[in-house]
């Protein structure tokens, strides 16, 4: 079959059919007529650069998926709203305000229904996995295609043969990068499969939102659905092991989030004891943010504390107070949170920071780093003295 483009729109029919046949799922047939207009039309670069084999593009993170689905089907179990029946997986190509995204990240997203619309739009919203940039997934083996597919068109500073020529090479890199995709999420369903039986919708990412307007994405967009009969389902060897693991790194990311806000109380804590009685209007401001800050994290659930609680009560109490937060909760570790080493470590690193800005901390990204900035500020000369002079924390 001779594929020739004598016009933009015979280019348009081409990528129209191809698009076609990708959402029918008939990639070896997309694939097969885009390899040979690349070999007849495409440039010496496409040509080398599309000579990569079926197997050299993989997906590298499948187990996560995997641990995506099975955390999120359980999280829709446990709390009986259903199950999965529908994974979305999007591959994200973009420029975002104007720095490229270096790798080729796959999005997961998950739904409790599999139905789609005319436009292969999951019906109802969906459910992201809690921990999806710990790790990111990410598709492989398409660098030399890539640097063809990405590279934008300087119009006026080329001739109209060189536009045509970047105009071909855009298309037909662009529909074998959507067709290697698509190939290896069913390489990889084959292989591996998913641990639950769910339809898939595979997909390139768009940017949609109006908040997005500066994002640019590379590649035409297609959705294939394929049906959860599919396929079968079968245990990844890694997913679960990869699961305990999330477990365990959220269970300490968490307590050691603990561990930082109660450190941080009990600085400001620690400051206001040492404003002068003539600093008292001074010393209520810093006072009623970190009043409103324990406060705040006395919330649990939708049960509120009573009353708040004064930055006049003693460390003992403090540690009383933190405690019952802690264990309120969940936070594993309850001992370790409160060990005041945490307080040291803190009062060091800022300390030293003070130093190097003079004492002039000014407003900062973090709720301490503005709590410390306006006691310094508030409290003047006789607080710095007195907190550049503090002893390790003890109750």
């Amino acid at each position: 079959m001779d594929i020739q483009f004598a016009s933009e729109d015979d280019l348009r029919i081409f990528e129209r059919g191809i698009l076609d046949s990708i959402e029918q799922s008939a990639l070896e047939h997309a694939e097969a007529l885009t390899r040979q207009a690349i070999h007849q039309s495409g440039s010496s670069e496409l040509k080398e650069a599309s000579a990569f084999s079926e197997h050299g593009v993989r997906i590298r993170g499948w187990d996560v998926v995997c641990a995506d689905l099975l955390e999120v089907d359980k999280r829709m179990r446990d709390d009986g709203k259903g199950e999965v029946k529908l994974a979305r997986l999007s591959l994200v190509n973009r420029e975002d305000g104007g720095r490229l995204i270096e790798d080729l990240m796959i999005e997961r997203c998950f739904f409790r229904t599999e139905a789609v619309n005319a436009d292969k739009r999951p019906d109802g919203a969906g459910v992201s996995p809690s921990d999806k940039c710990e790790k990111p997934v990410r598709l492989i083996g398409l660098d030399g295609l890539l640097v063809i597919q990405r590279r934008k068109c300087a119009s006026g500073q080329m001739s109209e043969r060189d536009v045509w020529s970047w105009r071909l090479n855009n298309v037909l890199s662009n529909l074998l990068l959507v067709i290697s995709y698509q190939r290896a999420v069913d390489h990889h369903m084959r292989e591996q499969a998913l641990p639950v039986q769910v339809a898939l919708l595979i997909e390139m990412h768009q940017a949609l939102r109006p908040m997005e307007a500066n994002i640019f994405d590379f590649g035409p967009q297609v959705r294939r659905y394929v049906g959860k009969l599919e396929h079968a389902a079968k245990p990844h060897p890694r997913a679960e092991a990869f699961l305990a693991n999330r477990a365990k790194a959220r269970g300490e990311g968490f307590q050691n989030t603990w561990a930082r806000q109660f450190a941080e109380l009990r600085e400001i804590h620690r400051i206001l004891r040492y404003f002068p009685f003539d600093r008292m209007r001074a010393q209520s401001h810093v006072a009623a943010m970190w009043e409103r800050r324990l406060f705040m994290m006395s919330f649990v659930g939708s049960d509120a504390p009573a009353n708040k609680t004064s930055w006049r009560i003693s460390r003992r109490e403090l540690t009383r107070v933190m405690r019952n937060i802690a264990e309120a909760r969940g936070v594993p570790d309850v001992k370790r949170t409160l060990d005041p080493v945490h307080t040291d470590q803190l009062h060091d690193t800022w300390l030293a920071t003070a130093r190097a800005a003079d004492f002039k901390l000014g407003p900062g990204d973090t709720l301490f780093q503005n709590e410390l900035a306006k006691a310094l500020l508030e409290g003047g000369a006789r607080v710095e003295d007195r907190w550049k002079r503090a002893t390790r924390y003890c109750e």
